[in-house]
């Protein structure tokens, strides 16, 4: 066994290594954050880390792709970022969350209760803490959800548990220790002891929750796609449980769970939390509610009942798989335009600064801007500079365009081509949007619901807070007719998770929405695939 120092945020840690252990494993096992979008295959070059060598050489590899030697000494790691994350706490855009009146009420003598709220999304996890006595917030902590080093999507995360015997409880450990930690560091600033801490309400997708509960999510990969549970029955989970020691990090005694039921095994507690926050229900008429993240799920219905569905957009939107692609952390472009002439772009980043990629909000914005001047033709492809230049795409945009080695245009925000969209990149987002916009359809046709039939359209998470309507139907990904029906709910998913912990018959509303959506699985469904292949197309070609 050997040694190696790894240096992260300005930190330096010494991290035993056995000679020939994978390097991105043992880094995930010494607790350090490397972004491994694609979960370890290679594929996404993501990984990247410098090691220093005993004479002090440096080279450049894929952490995934390199095995431990003797001759590594320093391992120098990118930064994690996660404490930068533009993450969404808040209720509906334009205001702070609302605190629900409380549910119980303080007898004489009894000690203040706390309840924690969790949104466990795939790629960020939020947890706030509240006075069940006085329904007050006490705290709140966000960042990327650890398991991202295991890769950015859910698929990745089960492909790790089915090829390692301990897969699933690294995860679980992984994303409870997380959490705990979480809760204990708000427990810790807000001075209350944590023994007081005696609920959760938990929403997240059913791989999410499964793993988080122990519980295996391997069947939810292939057909039936059937999980172990969806949670109807109201089951709790013990927080202090696995017979470990009550210091575990892993435990908090005396801690009952309650996760969020689920419709299915692609549609999650997330999503029946997020219809709970929405309180579309108890309107007339139609809606429909989308949250698309590392994948696409959407709900279309009204009083009577609720179809719902998934879509694998893949974590595109999350900036995951693209070549400048990056989650809503500081650096990121979240917003793009053309300027008052048309002739060049003007873009913004998160908390202003230097662009160091691109997210989801930013890469429709920018897919909308080349769409328009020509740049991406109505089938996809990224012209190169002189096929723009002889569509009469303005000149400073073709500027920013260079040529691959296939004849494709690649386009660059920065002169020092660092961020930017290649045509492998619009190939990605063409996939995605025409998956949601596919999943939209089908539930239209199912339901014999036309788009003025639909009074709202309701957009949650992080992705919708920041996506501008125009940009979204100029690529095709959510109906033109529903532009001026938008409603963005931002983190529903925890509003829904907060509402069920404070407010009375919270928990029941819950699952009465569980039991009401019927799902629609779009696997082999020839409708969706029909429409799949029309919506592949950015419009006609000229």
């Amino acid at each position: 066994m050997s040694s190696a120092w790894v240096t992260q945020n300005g930190t330096e840690t010494e991290l035993t290594i056995w000679p020939g252990e994978n390097l991105l494993e043992a880094l995930r096992r010494g607790g350090f954050f490397v972004n491994a979008v694609c979960g370890g295959k290679g594929t996404c070059g993501k990984c990247r880390v410098i090691l220093e060598g005993k004479d002090a050489a440096r080279e450049s590899v894929l952490a995934c792709q390199t095995v431990f030697s003797d001759s590594i000494r320093r391992i120098l790691l990118p930064e994690d970022d996660s404490d930068s994350m533009d993450v969404e706490t808040g209720g509906r855009e334009g205001g702070s969350p609302v605190i629900p009146l409380p549910r119980r009420k303080k007898e004489g003598g009894t000690e203040e209760q706390y309840g924690v709220c969790v949104d466990l999304g795939t790629t960020t996890v939020v947890t706030e803490l509240y006075s069940l006595t006085e329904g007050r917030q006490a705290g709140q902590r966000s960042g990327r959800n650890r398991q991202s080093v295991y890769g950015a999507d859910v698929i990745s995360r089960i492909q790790y548990i089915q090829e390692h015997e301990d897969g699933l409880e690294e995860l679980t450990v992984c994303i409870r220790r997380q959490i705990f930690d979480m809760m204990r560091e708000i427990c810790r600033e807000a001075e209350i002891p944590e023994d007081r801490v005696t609920e959760m309400s938990l929403a997240g997708n059913t791989i999410m929750q499964h793993i988080f509960a122990g519980l295996s999510p391997v069947s939810i990969a292939s057909a039936p796609f059937r999980p172990e549970t969806l949670f109807l029955d109201g089951t709790a989970l013990d927080g202090g449980s696995w017979d470990l020691p009550a210091e575990n990090p892993v435990c908090w005694p005396g801690l009952t769970v309650r996760l969020a039921p689920c419709a299915s095994g692609y549609v999650g507690g997330d999503i029946v939390a997020g219809l709970l926050a929405a309180d579309a229900r108890k309107q007339p008429g139609r809606y429909l509610f989308l949250d698309v993240g590392t994948n696409g799920e959407m709900a279309l219905g009204g009083q009577t009942g609720l179809v719902c569905c998934s879509v694998a957009s893949g974590p595109a939107f999350e900036g995951g798989e693209l070549t400048c692609g990056m989650t809503s952390t500081a650096g990121a472009v979240n917003r793009v335009v053309l300027t008052a002439d048309g002739g060049d772009i003007v873009f913004d980043t998160i908390r202003g600064e230097p662009p160091k990629g691109i997210c989801g909000s930013g890469l429709i914005d920018l897919l909308a801007v080349l769409l328009r001047t020509g740049i991406v033709n109505a089938g996809g492809r990224l012209l190169p500079p002189e096929d723009a230049r002889a569509g009469g795409a303005p000149e400073p945009l073709c500027r920013r365009l260079t040529e691959d080695e296939n004849g494709n245009g690649a386009f660059w925000l920065d002169a020092g081509h660092r961020v930017g969209l290649t045509a492998g990149d619009v190939r990605k987002l063409q996939l995605a949007k025409a998956a949601i916009m596919a999943g939209i359809r089908v539930m239209m046709r199912t339901v014999r619901a036309r788009e003025q039939d639909i009074r709202q359209m309701y957009i949650a998470g992080g992705f919708g807070r920041h996506l501008n309507p125009d940009s979204a139907c100029a690529v095709g990904m959510i109906p033109e007719g529903l532009r001026d029906r938008i409603t963005y709910l931002g983190n529903a998913s925890l509003e829904g998770a907060r509402k069920a912990l404070l407010e009375e018959g919270g928990r029941i509303q819950l699952m009465s929405i569980a039991r009401q959506c019927h799902y629609l699985e779009l696997s082999g469904n020839a409708a969706f695939n029909e429409e799949y292949m029309e919506q592949m197309s950015f419009g006609k070609e000229e």
